[in-house]
Order: C-alpha cells, then structure tokens, then sequence
C-alpha cells in the first residue's frame, strides 16, 4: 500500500511482514525482473559495440576491477550464486569473499560491531567505506572475472550505460575522446526500457521482497548469503559491512539533463535485435 504525503509528491511504502512462502515467492520474481534487466543492459552493450565497431573491453585488462569492489543488492548476490552453479564453484567465490573481509586495507579503522558511534566516527567509516570499495575486487583472478557472466548490474553498466573511467584503456572510436564515450543514454528508447525495467524491479522489491533490497559490497552479501560460520565478524573493518536502502542508477555518471550533443546516442535496437 502506498501513501503520498500533504503534497501529494513523496510516495512512502508500507510493507507487512514476509511469510516463508512469501519470502521465497518474492526471491523467485525479483531474480525474473533483475533478469530482465539484465537481458536489456545486455542488448545496450551490444548496441555500443556494434556503434563503436568493436570489443568494449580490451583484452587481459581487468583495470576497472582492479580499483572497484561493486556495491549490490542482497538479491543480486543470491542470483550470482544461484548462478555460478555446484558448490565446488560456490566454496571458490567464498573463500575469496572471506580472504577479502579479514583483508586489513590500510588506514581503514576497525571501530567494535555494535559500538556506539560519534557522528564524526560515523563520517569517518563513510570515508573508509570509500577507501574500501577503491580496492581490487577480490573476484578478479589476474585480469578475468571469475563470475562475469553472473555480475551484478554495477559491473554491466559500465562503459554501457554508466559513463568509465578516463584512463579506461578501451581503443576509442573516431568520433571519441577519453571524455567523450560511446554509450546508451537515458533518454533514447532503449535506455527509457532500460530505466523502467530498473524502476519495477526496484519497487518490487520495496514492496514484495525489501530483505532483498540491502545495498552492501558484494563479497560481503557473499559471505552472508552462504552463511559462513568460520569469519569473526568483530575482526573485519566496520566499513566492509555497512550496508544501507537507498535505490541505484543504471545510468550512474551520467547527469539526468544529459542533452544529444554531449554525447554519441543511439534511438532504436541494433539491427540484429529487431
């Protein structure tokens, strides 16, 4: 049920309890809607790469993980590992998540689980969790993703939807700049499907599944989804476990008042897809 406040602009979301049942029908449709995401983010990258005329990656990079643990949802985590199959695999993605939780990043402070915090501790921890997600993502095995074709939405938009690094080291078409990248933007047809398909699986959640919606890094849903007993959690750094609500962008650098100019846009499918 929702409820709009005086203005009539600000909708709150009033969610009872989840049932088992409930829970597991809410997990089964948020992994169908993230999956329709994902099929959408899939055909925006290969809109770009036929626009561009090649690989969107160049090969044995790995550079954008090498200084980014992605941020995710609780039911992104769950589909990866649903995903990544026998539990072989699984122990092989966990015990790289535990490796990075007991990982002491320097200058990163462990403040005690449970603690009451100042405000400027507070602040401070927002910091580390700055430091913390700048690191090498502990799923990189030399320059390849062990997962990749499990990733959560944060590593498909890049370079896709969401605008790269400068120094991405990805061969620039001639009509780009280091600054000036190929990409689907919000307002072509595509990526208005795109952010409508982000918008129902989000609100989804909020009201079907909001267990599922916890934004944390992605090692650490890891280690929760499979419930490992052996990691001390009063060892691993405050900032590795915060988590928070708060809905993502899978447009995430690019300005919301981006006009046409700015950038290269494409308006339909790729002709392939039609």
């Amino acid at each position: 049920m929702t409820h709009k406040n005086g203005n009539g602009l600000q909708p709150k979301v009033f969610v009872q309890p989840p049932t088992s049942v409930g829970r597991s029908k809410g997990m089964v449709e948020s992994f169908v809607l993230l999956e329709r995401l994902y099929a959408l983010l899939e055909l925006a990258e290969i809109t770009v790469k036929e626009s561009v005329g090649g690989p969107l990656c160049k090969e044995e990079c790995g550079r954008c993980c090498e200084v980014n643990v992605p941020l995710c949802t609780a039911v992104e985590a769950k589909l990866l590992l649903s995903s990544v199959g026998l539990l072989p695999r699984q122990a092989g993605v966990r015990d790289r998540a535990v490796k990075w939780l007991r990982r002491q990043e320097p200058g990163v402070r462990r403040y005690g689980q449970g603690a009451a915090r100042a405000p400027a501790d507070q602040q401070e921890m927002v910091k580390d969790m700055e430091k913390v997600g700048g690191s090498r993502c502990p799923l990189l095995d030399q320059t390849r993703c062990i997962v990749h074709n499990s990733r959560p939405m944060a590593c498909r938009t890049y370079g896709v939807t969401a605008i790269p690094n400068e120094w991405c080291p990805r061969p620039l078409h001639f009509s780009e700049a280091p600054r000036r990248r190929m990409m689907v933007l919000r307002g072509t047809k595509l990526g208005g499907k795109i952010q409508e398909a982000y918008d129902i699986f989000w609100h989804h959640l909020c009201t079907q599944a909001p267990d599922l919606r916890r934004v944390g890094f992605l090692p650490t849903h890891i280690v929760a989804v499979l419930d490992v007993q052996q990691l001390t959690v009063e060892r691993v750094a405050d900032s590795k476990l915060l988590s928070f609500y708060k809905p993502g962008d899978p447009f995430g650098g690019q300005p919301v008042d981006y006009i046409g100019e700015e950038l290269p846009v494409w308006d339909s499918l790729p002709k392939v897809m039609k």
